[in-house]
């Protein structure tokens, strides 16, 4: 790890960041960030020259389907960086807006990885996705295809299925603005955010398959969360086509 990298750990360290203010609504309640500082990084970027199915947004529409079974070849980390920060990142740092819309601009919806084959410098293993520092940040290195997805999900995996994506959401950030309608905004923002991933993962040949059922309690423990806090409410498989 850089030098310059070390200082900006220490830094967010030093301070004890745990969220941002959002400066566009000075009225409103920071925007908040879950973080794993001192778990391993692995660093993604903003701007990447990726190679581009032509598709135009009609053809890309018109070929979105839930893909279930894959084929064996190669995700590279490119591919895998292009999809999370075009459909999950930041997009505006001066309101810190992301590619999709959230009630209030509240952001309940944290995005976990599991990882199954490695992605170049990428070993499998279960990885949190922090929007803000733009990295992937890893939780656990045990994975297993077969044992994960009968315990989470209680079915054989697709074949060749290269990673999942799992969505949870934290109630706290919005309940105090939409109280009985929070359930609601939440689901349909992991919504928003599973489309994204739909096409997006189609420009870089990549088939999507969206998972609503799933067992949580189960889920909880891999993911390593904090039960009754933080839910488990969506699932994406994801390999080449």
């Amino acid at each position: 790890m850089s030098i310059f990298i070390k200082k900006i750990f220490r830094y967010f360290e030093d301070i004890k960041i745990n969220r941002f203010i959002n400066k566009k609504n000075n009225n409103y309640p920071e925007i908040e960030y879950k973080h794993y500082l001192r778990m391993p990084k692995i660093w993604l970027r903003r701007k990447l020259k990726v190679n581009e199915k032509s598709l135009t947004l009609k053809k890309i529409l018109k070929k979105r389907r839930s893909i279930r079974k894959f084929i064996k070849k190669k995700i590279s980390f490119k591919q895998l960086n292009y999809i999370i920060v075009n459909s999950l990142g930041i997009t505006e740092f001066k309101s810190f807006y992301r590619a999709y819309p959230s009630g209030g601009a509240r952001y309940p919806i944290e995005t976990y990885l599991i990882l199954f084959k490695p992605i170049d410098k990428i070993e499998p293993g279960i990885y949190h996705y922090n929007p803000l520092l733009n990295c992937l940040e890893k939780i656990d290195k045990k994975v297993d295809l077969e044992e994960i997805t009968f315990r989470v999900f209680g079915i054989e995996p697709f074949p060749n299925t290269y990673f999942y994506l799992f969505f949870t959401a934290i109630p706290n950030r919005q309940i105090w603005k939409y109280y009985t309608r929070t359930l609601g905004l939440m689901y349909l923002e992991a919504g928003h955010m599973a489309q994204n991933i739909y096409l997006t993962s189609l420009t870089q040949g990549i088939g999507c398959c969206a998972l609503g059922g799933f067992i949580e309690e189960e889920l909880i423990k891999i993911l390593k969360i904090r039960k009754n806090y933080e839910y488990p409410i969506y699932a994406l498989a994801l390999g080449k086509i």
